[in-house]
């Protein structure tokens, strides 16, 4: 009788055991078997994007900077005021002869500087070409009373004529600089065009209008 008591007791005990056993090989397989899905990373996607789109942003920065010529030349009618006001606002901030005129980009705007002397000094007056305002007044001691640099403008052709000559013969093109002054007692233009990216340099005679230098500047 205790025997089969015994055995009886024993078999329960096997019995329990595997189910116990099968139960947690089936909870086991369950949790490693079934693969985890992936987790998308939303915010790396999104930081992709943003930098891609920054990178688009300072391409389109860039193109649009060096899209045109504006800030590097000028049309020749778009220039405000006339070299002979320019001249007389400058003699009317300092009593000198006339030895230069020059228009060129300053700070980022278009000015006269106009050169002035005396026997006892010197003057370089500025003037903002669209306002008509005097930028500045520079003078120095030295002095030149040489007749022979001194400028008679009344006497020259315009740098209307003067541009027009050389923009024909580079093509076409916009005013980068120009500058009218003596040279071995001759007046003479020089003018700096900017055409299709580059630079036409010419010296022209200031009353003949006749071309006495030029050489073309890739800009590239």
């Amino acid at each position: 009788m205790k025997t089969k008591i015994f055995g009886l007791a024993l078999a329960t005990t096997l019995a329990l055991a595997a189910c116990n056993s099968d139960g947690g090989s089936e909870e086991d397989t369950d949790d490693a078997g079934t693969p985890a899905e992936p987790v998308e990373d939303t915010q790396g996607d999104n930081q992709t994007d943003d930098d891609s789109n920054d990178d688009n942003s300072g391409s389109e920065e860039s193109s649009s900077d060096s899209s045109g010529n504006s800030s590097e030349a000028i049309a020749i009618d778009d220039v405000n005021l006339s070299p002979e006001d320019a001249i007389e606002i400058a003699q009317g901030e300092f009593d000198g002869d006339l030895h230069e005129v020059q228009l060129d980009q300053d700070r980022g705007d278009w000015v006269y500087k106009i050169d002035l002397r005396s026997a006892d000094e010197e003057a370089e007056v500025t003037i903002n070409q669209e306002t008509e305002e005097v930028v500045d007044v520079r003078t120095d001691s030295e002095g030149d009373d040489d007749e022979e640099e001194i400028l008679d403008y009344s006497s020259v052709s315009s740098i209307d004529e003067a541009f027009e000559v050389a923009s024909s013969d580079a093509g076409g093109g916009d005013i980068s600089e120009w500058t009218l002054s003596m040279d071995d007692g001759k007046a003479e233009y020089d003018i700096d065009l900017l055409y299709e990216n580059e630079i036409y340099e010419y010296t022209i005679d200031a009353e003949s209008l006749e071309i006495l230098d030029s050489e073309r500047d890739d800009e590239d």
